[in-house]
């Protein structure tokens, strides 16, 4: 299994939650893959990062991707792995794209 597979693959609540509090938020715990208000911060955090978060939701999809403008061109996450960023939610959404990005910025694009 990929690294983008098993972050994709973890399932919404304390699992996520924990993971995106060691990983991405310095070890602050919050209720990140259920609570829109908590998965704000991370979103914020994105931004600091040099991030830009594209969210778009219907009834039928919730979609959230990240972008980062590298050597003045335009990468994004659903490119680099090859699939949509689909989600059952716009935090789980938050979540996982977060923790793409780690990945991103841990091995390069």
């Amino acid at each position: 299994m990929t690294k983008d597979e098993e972050i994709m693959s973890i399932e919404v609540g304390s699992e996520l939650d924990i993971r995106v509090a060691n990983e991405f938020m310095n070890g602050v715990l919050k209720n990140y893959s259920k609570d829109i208000s908590a998965a704000w911060q991370v979103v914020k955090k994105l931004e600091e990062l040099d991030w830009r978060v594209d969210i778009m939701t219907s009834k039928e999809r919730k979609s959230v991707c990240a972008l980062k403008m590298v050597n003045g061109a335009p990468h994004t996450l659903h490119v680099k792995f090859g699939h949509h960023m689909d989600f059952s939610s716009v935090p789980e959404g938050i979540c996982k794209v977060s923790l793409l990005t780690l990945v991103i910025d841990r091995n390069g694009w």
